[in-house]
């Protein structure tokens, strides 16, 4: 049975329903709930068609809920219970400028609109970590183009998002792995600092890829620069300064790796290669000539050193090996007699050359031979007209030389024209040995026929004693 109330029913006791109880669809239909009229169930068919739950306050409805199932809560919302979870399907809007979404029962986790166009995701908590777990990937997605980090408020790394990503720090950096560190880069990497570019790795320069110095490289005493893969890390070669008050510049093979082959310096191109000291070139290799010069002071061997490998001598300040020196230097002496004496004896017999006398004579005399010291050659016997006047015309002279005192002569030469000047020369390259005694004679083609004043010069070579 249905009961129709026409206006406002008032009940002060219990009301039970086994059926429907339908209220009026007049524009504001209301179930009120005591005597206040704060707390009561409305149908809004005047404001938006919601049916509106009021829970005292005068200033309008708690909860609005519309035909499309969407609740309004026009105030807080508070879930309590072990179990007590709240599921949304779809979006939860927290409209007002502010709204502030809070986990935890102190405020510990926070998600709050900022009142103007941006939010705060913050953990207050000051003894929890906040921590960001994803089973996939995590995506920051800034449209503004940075992306900060902050200690304290305070900005330390800022993400530049644009199209070339920089990543600025504030204060110092430090990059600390426990394992490697790589920078992978397609092209160059360049290392800075407010001076400037340091260092570059270049990759795209010609030649080939290599690592572009724009300063300085500081080593500290015997901190050595490593060449060559070796045989161990200490590779083949090492350039370090050994310290001290007067350090040395050290460039070593390592005695170790007997594979290590020669220290080359070689300009491929063109120029020299110079050693100075801090005013000027001490000396240098030079590139248009193939010489090594030297500029200024005295090229020193000491001890035992020499120079090998020299043997082409072309000018009187060039240098030679022992082998060009022994081919070249002489193994004998050569010395000059002299004899000056007057040709006045009329005959066709051999004068012997007189010495330390001023008269020739056709007979063996003690004073017309000479002992031979050592083994020897008579390269060359010159008789000149100094003083006088030579018999002239054409006539001839004949060479005569004993190595003994006694019998024929050892050796003559043919008939030799007297030249202009009464000068005749005669080289018989004959040799002899030491206790020789040399004789020289010269006889004349015809009688009648004087060299008058005569200076004789003789060339006598000697073998080295």
């Amino acid at each position: 049975m249905a009961i129709d109330f026409l206006s406002s029913v008032d009940l002060s006791g219990s009301l039970d329903v086994s059926g429907t109880l339908k209220i009026s669809t007049a524009s504001l239909p209301t179930l009120q709930i005591g005597s206040a009229n704060t707390y009561k169930v409305q149908k809004d068919t005047v404001s938006g068609n919601t049916l509106d739950i009021y829970s005292g306050s005068a200033m309008g409805p708690t909860i609005e809920m519309n035909s499309s199932r969407e609740s309004t809560f026009n105030g807080a919302v508070t879930i309590t219970g072990v179990s007590a979870n709240l599921s949304v399907g779809n979006d939860i809007t927290m409209g007002s400028s502010g709204a502030l979404l809070t986990l935890g029962n102190s405020s510990t986790v926070t998600l709050q609109h900022n009142g103007g166009f941006g939010g705060t995701l913050a953990s207050n908590s000051t003894s929890g970590a906040f921590t960001i777990d994803s089973a996939h990937d995590i995506v920051l997605d800034a449209a503004g183009n940075q992306v900060y980090f902050k200690a304290g408020g305070s900005t330390r790394y800022t993400w530049n998002l644009d199209s070339t990503p920089e990543l600025d720090v504030v204060g110092d950096f430090a990059i600390d792995g426990s394992g490697d560190i790589t920078l992978d880069a397609a092209n160059d990497v360049h290392l800075k600092s407010g001076a400037g570019e340091h260092i570059m790795l270049d990759e795209s320069t010609t030649g080939g890829a290599n690592t572009k110095f724009n300063i300085k490289t500081y080593y500290p005493d015997n901190v050595k620069a490593i060449f060559g893969t070796g045989a161990s890390s200490e590779g083949d070669w090492h350039i370090y300064a050994n310290g001290g008050t007067n350090s040395d510049l050290v460039i070593e093979s390592l005695t170790s790796n007997t594979g290590v082959g020669n220290m080359i310096l070689r300009n491929k191109y063109q120029g020299d290669i110079e050693f100075a000291d801090s005013s000027s070139t001490i000396f240098r290799m030079d590139n248009s000539s193939n010489a090594l010069i030297v500029n200024s002071g005295n090229l020193t061997l000491e001890g035992t050193g020499r120079i090998q490998g020299v043997d082409t001598v072309s000018s009187s300040t060039d240098a030679a090996n022992k082998a060009y020196v022994d081919a070249h230097t002489p193994t004998s002496t050569q010395t000059i007699l002299f004899s000056n004496f007057s040709d006045d004896v009329s005959t066709t017999s051999s004068l012997r050359i007189p010495f330390n006398t001023l008269s020739d004579t056709t007979s063996n005399q003690y004073y017309n031979h000479f002992d031979c010291p050592a083994n020897g050659t008579i390269k060359r016997i010159r008789l000149n007209n100094t003083s006088g006047t030579h018999t002239s015309g054409t006539w001839y002279i004949t060479f005569d030389i004993w190595r003994s005192a006694t019998g024929s002569p050892t050796q003559s030469s043919s008939q030799i024209q007297v030249a202009s000047g009464g000068v005749v020369e005669y080289d018989p390259d004959l040799t002899f040995t030491k206790g020789d005694e040399i004789q020289i004679g010269f006889r004349k083609s015809s009688t009648s026929r004087y060299l008058r004043g005569v200076s004789a010069s003789i060339i006598i070579e000697f073998e080295q004693a």
